[in-house]
């Protein structure tokens, strides 16, 4: 077990990775979970099914909104699509919190569709300018470019 104040850092350090990245890996660990107060631990549970209900959807229409299309459009939402799962598995006794993840991930997957339609248009469009090539009608002489160098 860590020393008291090494264990109370780590612990604001896991709350923030769960509630700020929606990194639920810790909830894999049962030796990380042991690190972590029971009655914080149900803080931290409540405070997941607040962040469902009420902010959850607005990540997922940020994430869309800033996806990167150069990636595939999926990638931009893998953190949020292993979150609503491990949720699913964590809080499947709520039926209302069940029910909003099903609700969340048709959402993610119409945005990932979304961004599908914006990055073929975005591969389809060319931004650049259309160059012909020249051909050069200049003779190629055999003196080096550095022939008054070399002399």
């Amino acid at each position: 077990m860590l020393p008291e104040p090494q264990r109370i850092e780590t612990v604001k350090y896991l709350e923030a990775r769960i509630l700020g990245d929606l990194d639920s890996g810790v909830f894999d660990d049962d030796d990380i979970l042991s690190l972590i107060p029971p009655t914080r631990l149900i803080t931290i549970v409540i405070k997941i099914c607040e962040e469902i209900k009420n902010s959850l959807a607005d990540r997922i229409e940020d994430t869309e909104e800033n996806a990167d299309l150069e990636i595939e459009p999926e990638d931009n939402f893998d953190d949020i699509k292993k979150f609503l799962i491990d949720m699913e598995i964590l809080l499947s006794e709520d039926d209302q919190i069940y029910q909003l993840l099903h609700e969340l991930e048709n959402q993610v997957d119409e945005a990932i569709a979304r961004v599908e339609s914006r990055k073929q248009e975005s591969d389809e469009e060319w931004d650049g300018e259309d160059i012909i090539p020249v051909k050069i009608t200049e003779r190629v002489s055999a003196r080096s470019l550095f022939s008054d160098i070399d002399e």
